[in-house]
Formats: structure tokens, sequence, C-alpha cells
């Protein structure tokens, strides 16, 4: 199988096996049986990098039957799926007595002194020779791999030695540039972590307004605007939204500005979990029509406001389950827990996730929603069913003036 058609006039293209074998099966020097050698499950094979970890040993008269054997200086590539497609491929390095064992399901090359390791070793991790391994694989769904004809079919270019040596130098270069192009990323990310948070706090102890409010005379006590919000709730939905709950665990050594105060969800809106009584959940005839249905994977993904969607319930859907409006805030509580986001859309979603509305007359959902990022102000994510409903409902929150 041929996978170059032209490489440069001073390089060879000649088929693997003339300079490697394929599958050999012992090590040519190996220990005793009562001596360590590396032992190498397939967890232990990085993806892409093309390292391995040999740090695990047993003694050879173990692993020596009934795994695959290799050598130092040995590439071995998975020939099973997913391990093949995702990269497993190494250079064996740093082995115990110079030998290994390992999974069963590794290809193993040993090169000839024509074909320098690592320059082999990035020749079958390349993603143009994985890919033709992924078309040439055989077996059934789950337990696909690539055969050994395929291996042994490979035309591989073959430049001079000291070219080799050259590519494979510039190879390592570029990565160790990459590789420190992403640690500076994510050191940079981590810092702007840091600043976001440092902010949103700031924003939500009021720091952020604090000259605002030293120049503005016509600002609502909150303690008026809490006994308007619970006669709002009350001459607007006679009760639904349940019993309003005090808050709780409000942090220590946090300072609110003066005209602020600590509240809970059930006392500035509607608190309940999603709806979704049909069992089973996933029955076909629920499914297909025009109400966008949203689950907690949903949630995670969204950046704040949760317009995309895979799903959507049909009449008899939305008939077992609620549309909750735009502008709801939904938490999850099972599976990712703790994430939220902001409704874009009308939509449905099941009990594990809870839906905050509120009238945005009083509150601001988009200040609420923020709070999820001071992780140490939203106590709620330590707590799960059966009382998580109620612990989301008595869950401290700063409430400022409108205005603010």
């Amino acid at each position: 199988m041929r996978l170059y058609d032209d490489p440069p006039d001073t390089w060879d293209l000649v088929n693997i096996t003339e300079v490697a074998d394929i599958n050999p099966t012992h090590p040519e020097a190996p220990p005793k049986d009562d001596e360590l050698a590396s032992f190498v499950p397939m967890k232990n094979i990085e993806e892409l990098t093309g390292r391995l970890d040999a740090s695990e040993t047993k003694q050879w008269g173990e692993i020596k039957s009934g795994y695959t054997r290799f050598q130092e200086g040995d590439v071995v590539f998975a020939k099973i799926t997913p391990s093949m497609e995702n990269g497993k491929a190494a250079l064996a390095e740093n082995l115990a007595n110079g030998v290994a064992a390992g999974t069963t399901e590794l290809h193993v090359f040993r090169p000839s002194e024509r074909l320098l390791p690592r320059y082999l070793l990035y020749f079958v991790l390349q993603e143009g020779f994985r890919r033709e391994a992924e078309s040439n694989m055989t077996g059934t769904a789950g337990h696909m791999r690539v055969p050994t004809e395929f291996i042994e079919s490979v035309e591989i270019p073959l430049p001079p030695t000291n070219e080799q040596k050259e590519i494979v130098a510039k190879i390592e270069e570029l990565v160790s540039k990459l590789d420190s192009g992403v640690k500076e990323l994510q050191t940079a990310n981590k810092r702007l972590n840091q600043y976001k948070r440092i902010t949103l706090q700031n924003a939500v102890e009021g720091e952020l307004t604090k000259n605002w409010r030293i120049n503005k005379e016509d600002i609502e006590p909150t303690e008026r605007l809490l006994k308007r919000t619970e006669e709002l709730r009350e001459d607007e939905c006679g009760g639904k939204y349940g019993k309003l709950m005090e808050p709780t665990d409000i942090p220590d050594g946090i300072e609110i500005p003066q005209n602020w105060a600590w509240a809970s969800l059930s006392q500035i809106g509607e608190v309940s979990r999603g709806k979704s009584t049909h069992r089973p959940r996933d029955d076909p005839s629920l499914f297909g029509g025009e109400y966008p249905f949203i689950q907690t994977g949903e949630v995670r993904a969204a950046n704040t406001i949760l317009k995309e969607y895979e799903e959507t319930y049909n009449e008899k859907g939305l008939e077992q389950s609620r549309l909750w409006p735009e502008g709801t805030l939904c938490i999850t509580i099972a599976a990712n827990i703790g994430e939220t986001a902001i409704l874009g859309i009308d939509a449905c979603f099941p009990d594990s996730v809870v839906g905050f509305l509120t009238n945005t007359e009083y509150c601001n959902i988009h200040f609420v929603e923020r709070r999820r990022y001071t992780l140490e102000l939203f106590p709620i994510y330590r707590f799960v069913c059966p009382r998580f409903r109620n612990k989301i409902k008595s869950c401290n929150r700063s409430i400022r003036p409108c205005q603010s």
C-alpha cells in the first residue's frame, strides 16, 4: 500500500518489511524468568505523543506468554478501535532490562539499521497513515482491528539515515515549540479565569458600583424591595412558587453594601425541578415535535444563553412535561452538577434540571447566573437529591436594589 507517489529523488520507496521486522515473536535478549520486565497495558500508551509509561514491572516469567512482547527501540502501534484512531503508538524506551510485554492489541515494528525508530514512529503517527489503516480494518463493530496483512503491505518513503535524523530533529523542534505555546496559553487562560473570578466577585459584592451608589439618592431600601417581591409573587402566582425560605449558609467574612441584603432564591422567584413523568423517558412516541427538549449536557455546553438543542417534544411529550419560558435560569442537579445557563428559547427539561423564574422588575437573572462563577458564594453545589431542591430554594444571594 503506497501513501506517497513522488518522494524526493534521493529517497527510496520501499516495502516496510524490507526495513523492519513486523510482529517479531521474541525479544533478542530476553531476561531470566525471575528478572523484571516492563508491563505495558493499553492505558499506559499515550495518544499522539509517541510515549509510553514503562514504570510498571512484573517478573518476565509471568508475562512472557499470553502478551505482546517487544524490546527497547521497537515501535508499537495499537491495532484495535478506537485506540488506533486516537493515535496510540509509541517508541519503546526505558524498559526494565530492555524488554516489555503488554496488551495483545499491538502491532510491533522492529526497525533495521536503515530505519531510525523515531522516523518510523512519526510515520505511523501521521493522520494519513492512521486513516488508511482505519479503512482497512476488519472484524465486527466495537472489535475492529488493523490486520497484519495491511501493515506488511505498506510502502514507506526512506531518506538516507542522516536525513532521517534531520527530519526527526525538525519535527521535535516544532513539537517543542507547539508544547511551549500550549503551556503559555494554559497559563494565560488560568490568569484570565482568576481575573474573571475576581471581577465577578467584586461585582456581586458591590465593589464595582460603589461610586455609583455614593452619587445615587433614590435607591429603594432592600427590605422594602423584598417585601414588594413577596407581594408580587403572591399577586401574580397565588402561592404557586411555594413556601418562602429564609437564606441559609450565608458566607462568613463577606461584606455587602448597607443597602443590600441576603435573599434566598425562593424569596425572589420560583424554584422548581423540570418535569418528565412518562416512563420510559426515552419513549420515541414523546419526541419529534416543535417543543425544544433541553438536557444537562446542553446546559453545560451553553455559553450563558442556551439556544442549541438536539431533541424536541411533540404534543404528547409536552403533555407530560412543562414548557419553561425564555429567561428561565437552568441549574443542573445530575450528571454535571451545578452548571447553569439561561434559556434563550421556550423549552422543556427533565427533573435533572432545576428551573428558576423571577420577575425582571425586581431581579436581573444575569446577576443571579453570574454568581455561579464565584463558587464559594454558591454553596448549593454541595448538595444532591433528595434535599437538593430545598437547598437551592434556601440558597443565599446578596440582593441589590434594582437600580444598582
